[in-house]
């Protein structure tokens, strides 16, 4: 049971929105905070907005700055701010002293003075950006929350975590404490003490508390905190993470938890379970292939990584639910699995890496918890599957005995491709035998680095399974492996990913495993993302996403390809440009489709004059695609032509009612908030330019 908080406390400008109850699905206006990269759905939290940015800026001699800039409407209402500002000379960001200042609303547009001194070692220089961001801090030393009253049955308990906001860590320690009240008596269940002197206390610290003294007795639950010791015009900014009272219940098998893995740009085509030569995934074969359901034909719902993901986690096409730059935020009329599955009452928790699937542009809706790992250096992104597969087993053990959803994401076989030390002599040769030595084509050693990569997330992905037995998770839980989209080494004249859509790039990996799913099943109908978001929600027999396109996978399982049989599945390309040998540029002119039925595939790429061109192939006969069915004067197959004719109308239109039928505005999607870090990371990996 997820309590509904109902308003905070009056002083607070603007009013604390109420959390979202249980029984509603959208989480878009939930409350939510980051701490360490953790971000959590939280009972309040201060407005923050970005209210400076400067590129390539000229600092004075004097080392001085002041400027009066409005101030973001998610500040409205607020009288004080904290300014917390950081600047990047060269590659390093240097945080510069934090600043109180008062928002000024006369004349109808809010607005504040940044008053900054830079350090003597950036005055007179050029600095690459500046960044403020404002935090409210009208809440003062001290808040209080307080729940309508329920009713606790025998052996409940409260999960909950407190933090302390960043801007407020210079403050000194907040006392935390949850109290039970009956009427106006109250009398305390838990209390922290949280110093954010200490390294240990930067973080979430998780609690579990027993309710067995309220058994059968209906309270509320109130929850306060306060500076250890506050003067009046000083301020705290506490935050409580997801409170939720968890009630034992019958153990039911038939009622899986699932953990859904993406392995981000892994292209099935180098895995042995699809017939690679190389033994890049032993784990994979054991534990899925025998072990499991392996789907031979999964089709990419589009060719670079917040689209597909985000296709993933709603069942609908880019053009539907709306990310196809890629810098978007989801609407709030689109609604995710994730918000789905939250709103029965099941944990949700995430791991990803840094990159695209910022908690801030919709990746994070529903999750109660969606931790973002982050490379040390986002000028050099590198994968953390080590990092990220040892929170999830952290996160597994606070959840075992909880029904879960837990999504994880690792970007660790993405270029550049940098496998461990230890991996650096296998796959000494390739597919001919010949050794790979330094003369061997850039490509074809990249390649290999690339299947080393693969074995490392293999090997890592075992641990993982093994832990998850040690919590007896493996005998109900579903695994899901999938990916958003594989990675091209020249096969048909280009690297990477993002644009053309041609099997390399296009046909990923899915794979299942656990109750309910047969051993060594192989289903050879093409199958898509679209259909990933239906099948999660049956498994926790949820409705799927309203709109959600695709079919519930488990149906195959149970009735064979004949629920597949005819279907259509569609590939968008929303890259920038391709990347031919030594990755030289080549012109790529978005968006391009490709549609696929059965063995038949056929794909519409924009020439620089605004023509078209086709290309069309019977993947039965010619799986490498080498013979274009299309070229020349031949033209589409009718059936595949005329889903392509359609396809942008449909998809506009699907969209427009999804935004209707919640009452939405049918606008254009909006940017997602400008996160510096964010975006040095993007253009790091090549999707920013």
């Amino acid at each position: 049971m997820v309590a509904d908080f109902g308003r905070g406390p009056a002083p607070l400008r603007p009013p604390l929105p109420s959390p979202v109850p249980a029984t509603r699905a959208g989480t878009f206006d939930h409350p939510r905070a980051q701490i360490d990269d953790d971000t959590r759905l939280v009972l309040a939290a201060p407005p923050s907005a970005l209210v400076m940015m400067r590129r390539q800026l000229a600092i004075a001699p004097t080392g001085a700055l002041r400027d009066t800039v409005p101030v973001d409407e998610a500040l409205a209402g607020a009288s004080r701010v904290l300014l917390t500002p950081r600047a990047r000379l060269g590659a390093a960001w240097t945080e510069l002293p934090a600043r109180i200042a008062q928002v000024d609303d006369r004349g109808g547009e809010p607005r504040v003075t940044v008053d900054l001194q830079f350090p003597q070692a950036m005055a007179g220089r050029q600095v690459e950006q500046l960044v403020v961001r404002a935090t409210a801090i009208d809440w003062g030393p001290r808040i209080s929350l307080r729940t309508a009253p329920l009713a606790l049955p025998k052996n409940a308990r409260l999960e909950l975590a407190t933090g302390i906001l960043e801007p407020g860590w210079r403050q000194g320690p907040v006392r935390f404490v949850v109290e039970a009240c009956e009427g106006q008596a109250c009398a305390p269940l838990y209390e922290t003490l949280m110093d954010p002197a200490r390294e240990s206390d930067r973080r979430w610290r998780d609690a579990s508390v027993a309710l067995d003294s309220y058994a059968g007795e209906t309270v509320s639950l109130r929850f306060r905190s306060e500076l250890s010791s506050a003067a009046a015009e000083e301020f705290s900014l506490p935050v409580w993470a997801n409170p939720t009272i968890l009630v034992p219940g019958k153990s039911d098998r038939s009622a899986p938890n699932v953990v859904l893995l993406s392995i981000d740009t892994l292209s099935a085509g180098h895995l042995p379970t699809y017939g690679y030569f190389r033994d890049t995934a032993p784990v994979l074969a054991r534990a899925f292939e025998l072990g499991g359901t392996v789907f031979d034909n999964c089709v990419a719902a589009a060719t670079s990584t917040p689209q597909a993901h985000m296709s993933i986690f709603t069942g609908l096409y880019p053009l539907e639910h709306g990310i196809t730059a890629g810098t978007e935020v989801l609407d709030p009329a689109i609604l995710t699995i994730a918000e789905q599955v939250r709103a029965a009452g099941v944990a949700t928790g995430a791991v990803t890496e840094d990159g695209w699937l910022g908690a801030e542009a919709g990746f994070g809706r529903g999750f109660d918890e969606y931790r973002e790992n982050k490379s040390a250096d986002v000028m050099e992104p590198a994968g953390q599957v080590d990092k990220t597969f040892r929170a999830a087993k952290a996160w597994l053990t606070r959840h075992a005995d909880q029904r879960f959803f837990l999504f994880l994401h690792t970007f660790q076989v993405h270029d550049p491709y940098a496998p461990p030390a230890k991996y650096a002599s296998l796959f000494p040769t390739d597919d001919q035998g010949r050794a790979l030595g330094a003369d061997a084509p850039s490509h074809v050693r990249e390649a290999a680095n690339y299947d080393r990569e693969i074995r490392y997330v293999d090997d890592e992905l075992g641990s993982l399974l093994a832990a998850m037995g040690e919590l007896a998770l493996d005998e109900n839980t579903v695994f899901i492996v999938a990916s958003d989209h594989g990675e091209a080494f020249l096969e048909h004249g280009f690297l990477r990913h993002s644009t053309f859509a041609y099997e390399e790039v296009t046909h990923v990996p899915l794979l299942m495993r656990g109750p309910g799913i047969p051993h060594g099943l192989r289903v050879s109908f093409p199958v898509g993302h679209v259909d990933l978001a239906r099948t999660v929600a049956s498994f926790f027999d949820v409705d799927p996403p309203r709109g959600a396109r695709g079919v519930d996978l488990r149906r195959t399982l149970r009735e064979g390809n004949s629920p597949l049989d005819g279907a259509f599945y569609f590939t968008e390309s929303w890259g920038a440009v391709a990347n031919g040998p030594g990755g030289a540029p080549i012109a790529f002119f978005a968006p391009a489709f490709s549609v696929r039925q059965g063995e038949r595939k056929a794909a519409r790429y924009r020439n620089g004059d605004g023509s078209a061109r086709s290309e069309c192939y019977d993947l039965a006969n010619d799986p490498a695609e080498r013979a274009n069915l299309c070229a020349g004067a031949t033209s589409e197959p009718t059936d595949l032509a005329a889903t392509l004719d359609a396809y942008q109308e449909v998809a506009a239109r699907h969209r427009a009612q999804l935004l209707l039928a919640d009452g939405a505005r049918t606008e254009e999607p909006r940017p997602a908030p400008v996160d510096p870090e964010r975006e040095e990371k993007l253009r790091a990996l090549g999707y920013v330019r």
